[in-house]
């Protein structure tokens, strides 16, 4: 066995060695650097756009005297996130489902998921760019408005490496960018209903099915997306970005390659202790739902009993 792993382990050495020496790390290429920058901003403005529009349309409309401002910024905050969240998550399903399956890569069956790993910039450049866009948007935000806790902010920052990567390498991993950074992000539309009707408890008892709905959705999406989907690719692309790694001449891309797997290792780990926790709640959530009806039908007994007696 320690054969095979040895064996296995001098192959993906060498065509890895073989990919950096056939192509540069980064990207050498001032139209493309220009591509990326432009759709960061317009991503980056058109985010801080939603938010303002967003708290003024809720304050405005929505919002009483009592309102504490943090709920008024949180809700602006949660309606942008569903915004570029769609956005983001339907130019992903196109992608993934219609452009990557019309490339000439996706149909060659003895392509090798490391020949997969260079180039298709102007196909799916879009999607990181954006990613850089929301985050350069978002952390200010979620650090000092909303008060994010510490395992969001180091998820935005594994995002940052991982689009970085994607935006400006020849290394970027761009051919499952639209499943990692498009159809990934479906569920957390949901995810901005139900954070919006945890903080407005009222909505809660006034729209009881929609917020049933948005749990039920949530669940079903993150479990199906980022657990079932993900399993048989984000191992993959840890396994290849730690080559990509061991391969880079040292220096700073080297340092960076090595930041960025160590994040992408946190965000596969983030998605399956997500998962624990989003099934435990749920099962505990079934199970008070049974036992209040069990209880309840065993209080009707009671009382028909007492009827007949």
């Amino acid at each position: 066995m320690t054969n095979d792993i040895m064996t296995e382990w001098n192959r993906l050495t060498g065509e890895f060695e073989k990919l950096q020496t056939e192509n540069s790390f980064w990207i050498n290429s001032s139209i493309v650097y220009q591509k990326v920058f432009f759709a960061t901003a317009v991503t980056a403005f058109s985010c801080l756009g939603i938010y303002l529009l967003s708290f003024l349309i809720y304050s405005k409309y929505f919002s009483t005297k009592e309102t504490p401002t943090i709920i008024k910024t949180k809700t602006a905050y949660q309606m942008t996130n569903m915004c570029f969240h769609f956005a983001i998550g339907s130019l992903g399903l196109y992608h993934n489902y219609w452009v990557l399956p019309s490339l000439p890569i996706y149909n060659d069956s003895t392509a090798s998921s490391i020949e997969k790993i260079p180039f298709l910039f102007d196909e799916f450049y879009l999607m990181p760019a954006m990613q850089l866009g929301y985050q350069v948007w978002s952390m200010p935000i979620g650090i000092f408005v909303v008060n994010e806790n510490r395992q969001m902010i180091f998820h935005h920052l594994g995002v940052v490496c991982a689009a970085i990567l994607g935006a400006f390498s020849n290394f970027g991993f761009r051919y499952w960018l639209p499943f990692f950074f498009g159809v990934f992000e479906i569920s957390s539309i949901p995810l901005a209903i139900m954070n919006t009707f945890n903080d407005h408890p009222n909505a809660r008892k006034n729209y009881p099915i929609c917020n049933h709905i948005s749990r039920i959705s949530f669940v079903i999406s993150f479990i199906y997306i980022r657990v079932y989907m993900w399993l048989p690719v984000g191992p993959l692309y840890m396994r290849n970005d730690f080559f990509l790694f061991l391969t880079t001449e040292f220096g700073g891309t080297k340092i960076f390659v090595l930041i960025q797997w160590m994040f992408g290792v946190y965000l596969g780990y983030l998605q399956l202790y997500w998962a624990v926790l989003v099934l435990g709640l749920t099962l505990k959530t079934v199970k008070n739902v049974i036992l209040g009806k069990l209880g309840l039908l065993g209080t009707e007994l009671q009382q028909e009993k007492k009827k007949e007696a």
